[in-house]
This record gives C-alpha cells, sequence and structure tokens, in this order.
C-alpha cells in the first residue's frame, strides 16, 4: 500500500505544528500516549500493530512524539518510567533493568552543564557521603 501523492510526509528536519492532523481513512499502526504537567512529561502507554513491526512505525512514532514533546509542549523532563523512583516499582518485577537516559541540545550550555555534573559529579559526592 502506497502514500497517496498528495499527502505530505514529515521528514525529522520538518517542523511540527500543531494544525496537522490525520487524514480521513488512515489506518493507525502505533501509538503512544503522554501525559504533560508543565515542563514534565511521563509515558504512559505505546502500542503497535504487530503486523507492521518490521517498519519500526513504534521507534518513528517515539522520535516525532519526543519532537514534539521538546518542541511544542517545551517539556524539559521525559520520563520514560525506568530509573530507580520508588513508585516506578510498584508494578513490574524487581529486577528489571532499569535505565536513565538523558539528553541536551549540544548548543545549549546550561543543559549540557547540568548533564555533565550529574554524570561526573554527583556520583563522586554520593561516594564521598558513603565513606563519611
Amino acid at each position: 500500500m502506497g502514500v497517496p501523492p498528495d499527502i505530505y510526509i514529515s521528514s525529522p528536519e520538518s517542523a511540527i505544528d500543531a494544525k496537522q492532523f490525520i487524514p480521513e481513512g488512515y489506518l493507525p499502526i502505533a501509538t503512544s500516549f503522554y501525559a504533560v504537567n508543565g515542563a514534565y512529561a511521563c509515558l504512559l502507554k505505546t502500542a503497535y500493530r504487530e503486523d507492521h513491526k518490521s517498519y519500526s512505525s513504534g521507534t518513528v512514532l517515539s522520535w516525532f512524539a519526543v519532537k514534539w514533546l521538546l518542541d511544542m509542549d517545551r517539556s524539559a523532563v521525559i520520563d520514560f518510567q525506568k530509573e530507580s523512583d520508588a513508585y516506578k516499582f510498584k508494578w513490574g518485577r524487581v529486577k528489571d533493568t532499569h535505565i536513565l537516559f538523558q539528553m541536551a541540545m549540544p548548543g545549549n550550555f546550561r543543559a549540557m552543564t547540568e548533564i555533565w555534573l550529574e554524570k561526573n559529579i554527583i556520583p563522586l559526592l554520593r561516594k564521598i557521603k558513603q565513606r563519611l
């Protein structure tokens, strides 16, 4: 099934616009639900059609969802529900792998500094605190 030539498909470089819409007659193949409160966004649920998994539609949708959250909602934190926050262990298995994923725009000095501090200085301070 090809894309009709009169329907514009965004590329990663395209600006995201709040006026965009899903054309009538399209079959949804992936979905992603986020809750947003101020600058905090939290991933609630993702789903995709198994018969379309070879197209990586969930991955593509996730990329555009994160781009929307950053560009349009101005989210500063996007919580993917993995990490060591206590409330996240109330569901799921205790031995799940939890990963902290952070990113920042390379041109934003404040964001890059914050990530560098969290990666390098905070662990050092924790080690010092444990030894005291």
